[in-house]
């Protein structure tokens, strides 16, 4: 069949064959094999798997398991204690076992197989696609450990990795998740379906209880390729039945035709529209066998917006895109869907994102809606427009009123251009006269002077210059005349009597205050700010946009990092409110909620917020700019943090490049020069590192940016350490605890940080008991078990493998390090690319290979190598390291 039309053509041939009696069904049947074979031979075929079907109770339930798997309970597989039976279904039943040999201790899943699963000579062919199949390796599929045959009845099991987790609907459900996340969620799944299909596996068993999700929000699928395993060409012909679940089924697997990639995403399909109703797309009660043919076959199924939600609150977000991508994937003809699970996975990234998708006509009037969508801050301001302009007839009388009002408005306007004007031409001159060399800096420093000369006298002009200015201060690092402007900017602002621009004045200095290391000013100039705010008569975005930012940055010195981000959020919907999306402030905003994300380890809300950033920067012309610069430098720090180092290092210098050809390092400021030697640290140049963070310590240390000295000093003590240097690392330390302590809870992550080398330096020197100690103390500070998004939390979980390693407990490290992978995939942005998901897969083969696992510490790490070229590149020692081990080398 090759079209929807063919198909419908079949399916009322189907429903017609299915009302007649079987005398009458025989002559019609002739009839039809005259006019049209091929459907004749399909209907055929149909009716005779109809008494197979039905002792399958097809749709309605599982196939009867045999009695083999009776009398396991206690049994030894191999290695393997069976402790107890976990399910059972139509053609298995699984059982939880502990690996008891003294050599690696815990649990696997064993599922043993009907005997009439398999065909004639199925055990030499099961065996085999075991080891092919054990092949897939990938974060969120159950690991295929092995596949055998069990005692004297020759019953076939496979040993998979035990998942503890409940059904993919379930946790949404539980959870009560958005369609947004459960879309997120989702999104995992495909790339774990994509990453088979690209080994040439096909699932044929996708459905909800095959997708577990874990306490730590990981997802796992199960089963996946245990379908080919059971595949029979013998067994098939001579009972009709198939392995598959009917609930979950594709139209080619109930007519027994060829099974494709796109089988997997109809079920795929069919396990979205769950996740986003509540329901299942078909209902099954009450239903005879023939109308369920008919239903999977080629009824149409509802779309998830027509369907009464499970959970309610779902049901605004699903009309338009989400019900064409759910039906695109459950087209019953399979050339009609997406091809793939990534053609899928891509489509709803597009929705995510407020793009066109391709599951619907591209019309002039959708794309429209959905740039709309993207651009409703400009789209707006444009509608206004149009509609003022429209209007004006109509309201001539009062627009003659409202020109006088808004003349003076526009008079301050032109006199404040007038005075930036004088304020540049003034400056400019200067330099000139003197025959001064022009820098960055020195320009900030005339200007300040100039605005306090020539506008001391009129602080509505005089505060606005010194608060940008200052801002140019910021982006070079210099926290010591950043500060000076402000408080320049506060006195004259007192000195007006205008609490407004008290109000502006004091909330901008918040920021500054912390990055200087005193928070206690800084929560005092809030509480100042916010009060003059509250005393004006009237109010305006742009103040209301200061005071809340500062107070978002407050609340995340405070560790309030949910309240900082909700009150950030807050800030920009001021400024979208005004159609101010292409403005200064709303470059802060996006900055400052990108590095609130990043630290909440929300990775891909922190690169939404940084891509939005550099649109509107480049929207608003300001490509080649300092906003640009940070914008793009805080694009590499979110790369970072994701683990993707060898593509934040090239990213930042690049970016480097391109905004200083001519002086790579001299130019930039202490924050800049503290991530290049984070970068080369952790990409495997320490020596290169230490210089670059050398040179950032000095420059924080000039320009009392305490934030900018934690950082720098943090990574030179870990650099020393891998330098071989531990007393240097130590009195690095020293001065970080004294500095962020300090500092309060706004230094905390710092302080951290600092406590991991130092655990780190005793597992160097051999002091086992005493790094142990500290990494403990370590995962109770960062609240383990019950918080898990925590950073610093895998490179802890790594110390503690490395410390059981040490002291010879090959089991426990290995329970460490899993715990470690399984943190650190939640985490990145793409586990394959991540380098704490590859430093805990390596010290997941160490700990194999301590134990004797050899292959199985070889193949561990393969993967590791793999993982960790990506994210740290070949010179790291971490990625030769999982090289030689892969190798057979230790």
């Amino acid at each position: 069949m090759t079209g929807s039309a063919d198909w419908k053509s079949f399916s009322a041939r189907l429903d017609s064959a299915l009302e007649l009696n079987p005398t009458e069904r025989e002559a019609w049947l002739e009839s039809l094999a005259r006019e049209q074979p091929a459907h004749a031979t399909r209907i055929r075929e149909l009716l005779a798997s109809a008494p197979a079907m039905e002792r399958a109770e097809f749709l309605a339930g599982a196939v009867p398991a045999g009695d083999e798997s009776s009398g396991l309970l206690g049994a030894r597989v191999g290695p393997y204690a069976i402790e107890s039976e976990i399910g059972r279904g139509g053609m298995s039943s699984v059982w939880r076992a502990r690996r008891d040999d003294g050599r690696i201790e815990g649990f696997v899943a064993i599922k043993f197989v009907s005997l009439a699963a398999m065909g004639m000579g199925g055990e030499a062919r099961f065996r085999r696609e075991g080891l092919l199949l054990g092949r897939l390796d990938h974060p969120n599929i159950a690991r295929l450990l092995d596949a055998g045959i069990h005692g004297e009845t020759q019953q076939p099991y496979l040993v998979l990795e035990h998942v503890d987790g409940v059904p993919i609907d379930t946790h949404c459900d539980e959870a009560r998740l958005t369609a947004r996340a459960r879309i997120e969620l989702f999104l995992r799944v495909l790339a774990a379906v994509a990453h088979a299909h690209g080994h040439l596996v096909v699932h044929r068993d996708l459905k909800p209880s095959n997708i577990l999700v874990t306490r730590d929000g990981t997802v796992k699928l199960l089963d996946f390729g245990i379908a080919k395993l059971l595949e029979s060409d013998e067994l098939t012909t001579r009972t009709g039945e198939l392995a598959l679940t009917p609930q979950y089924a594709a139209p080619e697997q109930v007519l027994g035709q060829a099974i494709t990639t796109q089988t997997d995403v109809y079920a795929l399909g069919l396990v979205l529209h769950r996740l986003l109703t509540g329901r299942h797309a078909v209902s099954f009660e009450g239903r005879v066998r023939a109308d369920l043919v008919h239903a999977v076959v080629d009824a149409d199924l509802p779309k998830p917006s027509t369907v009464e939600p499970g959970v309610p609150e779902l049901r605004a977000e699903l009309a338009g895109d989400l019900d064409n991508i759910v039906a695109k994937a459950l087209r019953k003809a399979p050339a009609e869907r997406y091809a793939t699970a990534t053609a899928l996975a891509e489509d709803l990234a597009r929705y995510l994102r407020f793009e066109p998708v391709t599951a619907r006509p591209d019309t002039l009037s959708y794309r429209a809606a959905k740039f709309v969508r993207r651009n409703r801050g400009g789209v707006l301001a444009a509608s206004l427009v149009t509609i003022a302009l429209i209007a004006a007839a109509a309201i001539a009388t009062w627009q003659m009123f409202e020109a006088r009002r808004q003349r003076a408005v526009a008079e301050w306007e032109v006199e404040r251009a007038n005075a930036q004007i004088e304020l540049t031409d003034q400056v400019l001159t200067q330099f000139a006269e003197r025959g001064e060399r022009l820098t960055p800096e020195l320009l900030v420093d005339r200007s300040v002077e100039f605005v306090e000369k020539r506008f001391a006298s009129r602080p509505e002009f005089a505060v606005g210059f010194l608060i940008n200015l200052s801002g140019r201060y910021m982006n070079l690092g210099n926290t010591q005349k950043e500060l000076a402007a402000l408080v320049k900017a506060v006195e004259l602002a007192e000195r007006s009597g205008d609490p407004l621009l008290l109000a502006r004045a004091e909330c901008n200095a918040v920021e500054t205050e912390i990055e200087a290391g005193r928070p206690d000013r800084a929560r005092a100039r809030l509480e100042r700010g916010l009060a003059a705010f509250e005393r004006s008569a009237t109010s305006d975005g742009t103040s209301g946009f200061d005071c809340l930012y500062a107070k978002a940055r407050m609340l995340n010195a405070q560790g309030d990092l949910a309240g900082a981000i909700a009150g950030a959020t807050d800030a920009m919907r001021l400024l979208e409110a005004e159609d101010a999306v292409l403005t200064l402030r709303f470059h802060s905003g996006c900055s400052l909620l990108a590095m609130l994300h990043a630290a909440d380890l929300d990775l891909r809300e922190a690169i939404r917020w940084n891509r939005i950033d550099i649109d509107a920067l480049e929207r608003g012309e300001r490509g080649r700019t300092e906003l640009m610069l940070g914008a793009r430098v805080n694009r590499s720090q979110i790369l970072g943090a994701a683990g993707e180092w060898a593509a934040a290092l090239a990213s930042h210098r690049e970016t480097i490049a391109e905004f200083f050809p001519d002086s790579p390092d001299g130019a930039l400021h202490a924050s800049y020069l503290a991530w290049m030697g984070t970068g080369l640290l952790e990409t495997g140049d320490p020596a290169a590192s230490r210089s670059w963070l050398a040179r950032a310590e000095a420059g924080a240390r000039e320009t009392g940016n305490e934030a900018s000295l934690l950082r720098a000093l943090n990574g030179a003590a870990k650099a020393d350490l891998a330098l071989g240097r531990p007393g240097d690392a130590r009195r690095m330390l020293v001065e970080v605890a004294r500095v962020a302590e300090a500092g309060g809870e706004a230094f905390r992550a710092q302080l951290i940080s600092a406590q991991l080398t130092e655990a780190e330096i005793l597992l160097a020197e051999g002091d086992t008991p005493a790094a142990e100690r500290a990494f403990d103390a370590l995962l109770a500070k960062l609240g383990y078990p019950k918080l898990r998004r925590v950073r610093g939390l895998t490179r802890a979980l790594e110390g503690k493998s490395a410390s059981a390693l040490a002291r010879g407990d090959a089991a426990s490290a290995a329970r460490w390090a899993e715990e470690a992978r399984l943190v650190a995939s939640v985490i990145a942005l793409d586990p394959e690319r991540s380098a704490d998901v590859g430093d805990a897969w390596l010290a997941l083969a160490r700990a194999r290979a301590a134990s004797g696992a050899a292959t199985d510490a070889e193949r561990t790490a393969e993967h590791a190598a793999r993982v960790l070229l990506a994210g740290r590149g070949p010179a790291h020692a971490s990625t030769r390291a999982a090289q030689a081990l892969a190798r057979g080398g230790r």
